[in-house]
């Protein structure tokens, strides 16, 4: 809406605050990733043998997925589905 946008691009304010530390946010988004990856420790564990990379929310894994592994689209889109179950199945 043109009210937050004022508010995140204006003015600035980080008016949504984490419940379980001094952490403050634009967005109620923004607020839910850092709760699932700080809080509940719930992180995308890369699916390509071998990488330990870890991410906090799913478009940087698929972003990790296509930057730092050589993978077919089809493999890409294996990976994607599965980050979804994921997804689906921690709320997040």
């Amino acid at each position: 809406t043109l009210k937050e946008h004022i508010k995140r691009w204006h003015t600035f304010e980080k008016d949504k605050k984490c419940d379980q530390c001094d952490a403050t946010f634009y967005t109620n988004e923004s607020l839910k990733f850092h709760v699932v990856s700080k809080h509940r420790g719930i992180r995308f564990q890369c699916g390509v043998a071998g990488c330990k990379s870890t991410l906090s929310r799913k478009d940087a894994y698929i972003f990790h997925l296509k930057k730092s592994h050589t993978l077919s689209e089809e493999e890409i889109n294996g990976l994607r589905e599965a980050a979804n179950r994921f997804a689906e199945e921690n709320n997040i």
